[in-house]
């Protein structure tokens, strides 16, 4: 997408706060998340699977 006034190139990305009952995901891992009740003031998703996991090297 471009700026509408400069016309630069923008790109844009957003953070969700999704509950993970279990605690299975890692950092990195590509998730499937859906809408849910609020869990907390700022959590509103649910974790529903997890599509790919990434291997975090040990440094």
């Amino acid at each position: 997408k471009r700026h509408s006034r400069y016309g630069k190139v923008i790109r844009f990305h957003n953070k969700y706060k999704a509950h993970d009952e279990q605690n299975s995901a890692k950092m990195g891992d590509l998730v499937k998340i859906i809408e849910s009740k609020p869990i907390s003031k700022e959590k509103r998703w649910a974790l529903v699977e997890i599509l790919s996991s990434e291997e975090q090297p040990v440094a």
